[in-house]
């Protein structure tokens, strides 16, 4: 949630946002952080920034270590390359938004609960990516679950239908509504 919160605070784009939480997943699976050298804040806080420069929402290293008490722009910057080398320098992240925004505008055509049906879609995708679903499923899959769940909260058959449809053109696609 901290992610989020700073995120919030800082402005920072959706994307930024879930890049940040996918960064910090996979750091945090694939390199277990059991030793003292790195405090979890500043693991954390450095995910976030090193997002915000990946996702065009720089921000200044000086003015973004300032704004949080107790955190140490020597320690950020440092850890902002340890990151990089444990991610292997491969910073490129696919993002669900896209194929959401797609995926909206295939399915309701008419255009007047498209913001609405995006902005609760994208809550449940940010939800999502507060656990380990984005190391498990690809971004449209992703990006097609947020959907059902809203369609759903929604008590909106539009997309029950859309699937149905999509099945019908396309038998060898294995979906259940």
């Amino acid at each position: 949630q901290k992610i989020n919160d700073i995120c919030k605070y800082f402005k920072l784009p959706t994307d930024a946002c879930l890049t940040a939480h996918l960064i910090f997943s996979t750091i945090h699976i694939s390199k277990p952080l059991l030793d003292d050298r790195h405090d979890l804040k500043h693991v954390m806080l450095s995910c976030v920034y090193l997002a915000s420069k990946v996702d065009d929402g720089h921000t200044n290293l000086q003015d973004f270590c300032q704004k949080i008490p107790g955190t140490e722009k020597r320690v950020v910057e440092e850890l902002e390359f340890v990151l990089l080398d444990w991610l292997d320098f491969d910073i490129l992240f696919d993002s669900p938004l896209l194929p959401l925004i797609a995926f909206i505008i295939d399915i309701y055509s008419d255009g007047s609960e498209r913001v609405s049906v995006y902005t609760t879609a994208v809550q449940t995708i940010i939800a999502m990516y507060m656990t380990d679903i984005p190391l498990l499923h690809n971004p449209t899959i992703i990006a097609l679950s947020a959907l059902k769940s809203t369609a759903d909260k929604r008590k909106c058959i539009l997309f029950d239908t859309y699937l149905t449809n999509l099945q019908a053109r396309d038998p060898t696609l294995n979906i259940n509504v």
